[in-house]
């Protein structure tokens, strides 16, 4: 009986705790979304894509991303930074575009990494320029060197 009455609390405590942690609540709980909140967060339907193309990889997610790469591009047009960030985003997704399942395993977390430090210069607008430049130039970097290990993965072969 009283292993019943700790099983029964046991269990009320952990559903008392998930309901705090995944319950509805204000902080978490989303209007729907307008325009204006769009404009507040321009990166919006390209973040949904990444996380489309890390669970799975097709053809309609593709051209979608590769899509909203070109319409970002004509957004940020007068800024060097965010085109770059943007150029490298791009040629990262034809990459993807073109070898599917047999992409380079890094690929991804790169397109990750671009896409966060992407995000994040385009949200602070407090960022100096040499701040901007500093993590451009670690993301160009890390593309460097994947292209290099792909290149040389082809040559091995």
């Amino acid at each position: 009986m009283a292993h019943q009455n700790d099983e029964d609390t046991l269990s009320e405590e952990l559903e008392s705790r998930l309901d705090d942690l995944f319950g509805e609540d204000d902080r978490f709980s989303e209007g729907p979304v307008t325009d204006e909140s769009a404009q507040d967060y321009p990166l919006s339907e390209l973040k949904n894509l990444v996380l489309s193309i890390d669970w799975e990889i097709t053809d309609d997610v593709l051209q979608k991303f590769i899509g909203q790469i070109k319409d970002l591009k004509s957004t940020y047009k007068d800024d060097k930074i965010n085109l770059t960030f943007l150029q490298i985003l791009g040629s990262l997704g034809e990459y993807i575009k073109t070898n599917r399942g047999k992409a380079h395993p890094k690929t991804f977390k790169i397109l990750n990494s671009v896409f966060s430090q992407f995000d994040d210069v385009v949200l602070n607008d407090d960022m100096q320029d040499g701040e901007k430049k500093k993590i451009l130039r670690a993301e160009m970097n890390k593309y460097k060197v994947l292209r290099e290990q792909i290149a040389k993965d082809k040559a091995a072969k």
